[in-house]
Formats: structure tokens, sequence, C-alpha cells
């Protein structure tokens, strides 16, 4: 909602797609960078208080299977597709879950890695990436 409804919203798509052309109409594309990674550094750092809250210990490898498992959406999605991440994300946490409740939960990582695999070989740009074309 944020990306698309609101003003800075606009403008990251506008510095995006073309930033010379962004600077020209008058976005101020150095302050858009940054708001964009305060913006993701801070969900990065509410992730973590919340990685850290749910394990019960802070150490330096707690977010690792979650990095691992947030890539793998992204890849399942589409690289490059804010809802093909989403579904990403959906199509993985339900893939855990009937994994864990009907087969066994020892097996929950084994079944979400299988999924991708089996999705980079069926459709390698993800579920809603394009494919490029290739230039040779």
């Amino acid at each position: 909602m944020l990306i698309k409804y609101t003003k800075i919203g606009k403008a990251m798509r506008a510095t995006q797609q073309d930033m010379s052309m962004a600077r020209l109409v008058g976005v101020n594309v150095d302050r858009v960078i940054s708001m964009t990674f305060i913006i993701g550094s801070a969900l990065a750092a509410i992730g973590g208080v919340l990685v850290a809250s749910y394990i019960g210990q802070v150490n330096f490898y707690i977010g690792f299977l979650a990095g691992v498992k947030a890539f793998t959406a992204a890849v399942l999605g589409g690289i490059g597709s804010v809802p093909g991440a989403v579904l990403g994300g959906l199509v993985l946490g339900l893939t855990e879950s009937f994994a864990a409740g009907y087969i066994s939960s020892d097996y929950e990582d084994v079944f979400a890695f299988g999924l991708l695999v089996l999705i980079l070989i069926l459709r390698p740009s993800g579920i809603l990436g394009r494919a490029t074309k290739q230039k040779v």
C-alpha cells in the first residue's frame, strides 16, 4: 500500500523506472533513496525484534533461517515483483504448515526448499515473474 498509494511510493516507483527522468520532473532522488533505506532498515529491525522474541534469545545466527526463507519466498514469487513476493511468502507458509501438520514437523524445511527447487525447474522466473529475452 505504501508503494502504490502514497507520494513517497510514487517517487520510489519513478526513481526505480528512470532515475534521470525522475530528477527532471522534480523528484529528489537522493531523498527517495535515503527514505527507501530508512524504511527497509526499520522493517528489518522490527522483523529482528519479532524473531528474537519468538526464539527467546539473541545471537548472530537467529536470522539466518528467516533470511533464507525470505529469499525463497521472493524467488518463488518472482524476483522484482512485490505482489509475487507476497504470493511466494503465502505459498511458502501454507506449504510448510500443511507439511508440518500432515506429514511431520521435522521435515517442514525440506518441503519448503523442495518447493523452491520444483518452482525453479518448472518456472525459473517465479510464479508471477516474467521471462526475460536474452540478447546474443
